[in-house]
């Protein structure tokens, strides 16, 4: 079931990538900030694992906005310092009232 429209109480940017590249032309990742949202940000598990001598760790996160058309795999959230790459993103009833996407924090 959706949120009550009163559980959006984060304040998250929806970022769109915008490639660009330096002065010697190599690609640079750089993100626009599309639109400011009210969300609820809830941590949904997370895991850690070694790979290569390294520590990695997962977290995902479900991050409900009211509904959109714009949401996809290609955008993320910037949610104070952490951006939550969206992974899946789905109207949960069909009444085009919520936004449901599943995001893997980006821990660089």
């Amino acid at each position: 079931m959706p949120p009550m429209t009163g559980t959006l109480r984060e304040r998250v940017t929806l970022e769109t990538p915008n490639p660009t590249q330096d002065a010697s032309g190599q690609p640079i990742e750089d993100w626009l900030p599309t639109a400011e949202l009210w969300a609820s940000v809830v941590t949904a598990g997370g895991r850690e694992s070694i790979r290569g001598q390294q520590m990695d760790a997962t977290t995902t996160h479900a991050v409900v906005v009211r509904y959109r058309t714009d949401l996809d795999t290609t955008k993320r959230f910037a949610w104070g310092n952490r951006k939550l790459n969206i992974t899946k993103a789905n109207d949960p009833d069909n009444r085009r009232a919520f936004m449901r996407c599943e995001c893997i924090e980006d821990v660089d």
